[in-house]
């Protein structure tokens, strides 16, 4: 077990995640740039196990052949002192698949169809690299959380097959060498014959019926049982267990025939399958009653072809896209079904572009292209941005310096101030609503979701629209939650609000109680950040009087906020008294 503190490299260890079978995860954080990653390092006990050091580099060398939003990305390479070989990976936050389904039980068509559909993206482009998972099943589902909704990752490639690889290039690809999960193997696995994609095709079958049913297809007390009932034993009709039309236990029945042949030849042609027989796409039921249908890959929206579905937000899903003919790759946003016929939703979320397109500014997300889906909901496309969101940067690091503080608040305040200056008020900064691009430090930090945005000289809103309290109320200033006239000074006291938690790892306000966290926003003093952290009274200063409860008391716009920050933050400090 490598203890905390341990140097690996460029990175340092923070903490211990998990071990498995072939190597242990570990949460660190890169020396200088301070970005977290995982790292999988292989078990100390296996140091001597050629097999299990090829398995892991097997599973980095898959990892990183594979670009996708539904894989987890590998960032590199190298050795131990010991000769134990680790890798470099994402750090993810949510629930593996196996966990979600021991609380929550079976899931309805729709949201199995949800959960399918970038496992089989992700799955297909594997295939199509030559790859062959081999262990598909449901604790290697991961639903990571994220600021846009929740992503499926597909993860562990460490007995994948290369299929281009020589037969006997290491005991992983022996024809004879049985690899998998009992649970979710296919008959050809456990016989040790050779594997293709139909392999994996069986294990989605697997895991569509656990997910529809709540168990697994074949179970019995010993493994060696479980094969068999794999190899010789009847197909199940999920049906029996679960509520399920005839055309979903075909289609997974397709999937779990014994003989490779009887299969759908390729994972897109069993998802397309799957598609037909729930009767139409679903996203995840995150709200009840929601039912609608998601873009599949392949589909053509303008200029546009949809690559998979990345995310699922409160508001609308977000798919990667690909120009049709340029192959530039873009973020397609598409509102939910059930809130296309409320307009001032549709409004909002076309206030987005509108916006956005005013402010043309290098720290605010591009939108390209606005329209509206056949069936009548709207959508964005904006440039697709990799990296991660301020509050998930915060949630890893805690609490930053003022100068870091002063460098990632510098690209908002300026942005800000543009969208100021053509009449814009933002009215949600947040740190969910910041994202950092690239590696750490950024190369660019760009400011999100207009879609609250008050455009001041707007013909189209009534004054009562224009003073609604929109916005995020641990952030907001006290007119927005008052439902009073605002302009750029709410914005300016959103950025107190945002300094303030950069500095001290927390916001200033925090209440159980909706009606007590309005009560001290409105009511309360001002705290100041060097009561929480060591921070000069110089910029105890900015931040007080960015929060000040009064509008006329605060800095006139982001532009003059950002000028008193830059000088508290260089200035010498005075002495507190």
């Amino acid at each position: 077990m490598l203890e905390e503190g341990t140097e690996i490299g460029d990175y340092v260890i923070i903490e211990h995640l998990a071990t498995g079978g072939c190597g242990s995860v570990y949460r660190a954080a890169h020396r200088v740039l301070g970005r977290p990653f995982a790292i999988k390092v292989l078990r100390s006990d296996l140091v001597s196990s050629r097999e299990m050091r090829e398995r892991l580099i097997r599973e980095a060398q898959a990892t990183a052949r594979l670009r996708h939003p539904n894989l987890v990305e590998v960032y590199g390479y190298g050795e131990l002192a010991d000769g134990r070989p680790f890798f470099v990976m994402e750090l993810l936050s949510g629930a593996d698949l196996d966990d979600i389904l021991s609380t929550r039980g079976r899931f309805s068509p729709a949201d199995t169809l949800a959960i399918l559909t970038p496992i089989c993206t992700a799955l297909q482009v594997a295939h199509d690299a030559g790859i062959i998972h081999r262990d598909l099943k449901a604790s290697n589902v991961f639903m990571a959380d994220t600021v846009g909704g929740t992503v499926v990752k597909l993860l562990d490639f460490s007995i994948a097959k290369l299929l281009e690889s020589p037969p006997q290039a290491s005991g992983l690809t022996s024809a004879q060498r049985m690899l998998g999960t009992p649970s979710a193997m296919a008959p050809e696995q456990i016989r040790g014959e050779p594997v293709d994609a139909r392999t994996d095709i069986y294990a989605l079958g697997v895991l569509a019926f656990q997910l529809l049913t709540g168990q697994l297809p074949y179970d019995a007390d010993e493994p060696h049982e479980v094969e068999y009932l794999h190899l010789e034993g009847p197909i199940p009709h999920p049906s029996h267990l679960a509520p399920l039309s005839a055309a979903i236990d075909d289609v997974i029945r397709r999937a779990l025939a014994k003989e490779a042949t009887r299969r759908h030849a390729t994972v897109r042609a069993f998802l397309s399958a799957f598609t037909r027989a729930v009767g139409r796409p679903h996203v995840l039921a995150d709200r009840p009653g929601q039912d609608e249908a998601v873009l599949h890959p392949g589909t053509h929206v303008r200029d546009h072809v949809v690559d998979s579905l990345i995310a699922i937000g409160g508001f609308g899903n977000v798919y990667c896209a690909r120009h049709a003919l340029l192959g530039r790759r873009a973020a397609l946003k598409v509102l939910h079904a059930e809130l296309a016929t409320n307009k001032t939703i549709v409004n909002r979320f076309i206030r987005e572009a509108r916006a956005v397109n005013l402010i043309r500014h290098p720290n605010v997300v591009d939108v390209y292209d606005v329209g509206t889906l056949g069936d009548g909901r709207p959508f964005l496309l904006m440039e697709l941005l990799e990296g991660m969101p301020l509050d998930a940067y915060l949630e890893r690091h805690k609490r930053l310096s003022p100068a870091e503080t002063l460098a990632l608040l510098e690209p908002v305040c300026n942005a800000l101030a543009a969208a100021h200056e053509h009449g814009i008020i933002h009215r949600d900064v947040k740190a969910s609503n910041i994202f950092l691009c690239g590696d750490q430090p950024p190369a660019r930090v760009v400011l999100l979701d207009f879609g609250v945005a008050k455009l001041v000289h707007e013909p189209g809103l009534t004054p009562a629209g224009l003073r609604q309290p929109l916005g995020t109320p641990e952030c907001a200033a006290p007119e927005q939650l008052l439902g009073q006239p605002i302009d750029a000074r709410a914005d300016v006291y959103a950025l107190g609000t945002l300094a303030f938690q950069m500095l001290t790892g927390q916001l200033p306000f925090a209440a159980k109680s909706p009606a007590m966290r309005r009560a001290l926003l409105l009511h309360a003093p001002r705290p100041l950040p060097s009561s929480v952290v060591a921070v000069s009274a110089e910029i105890d200063d900015v931040i007080v009087h960015a929060m000040n409860p009064r509008p006329e008391n605060r800095f006139a716009g982001a532009r003059e906020f950002l000028e008193a920050l830059r000088g508290a933050t260089m200035m010498k400090p005075r002495l507190l008294e």
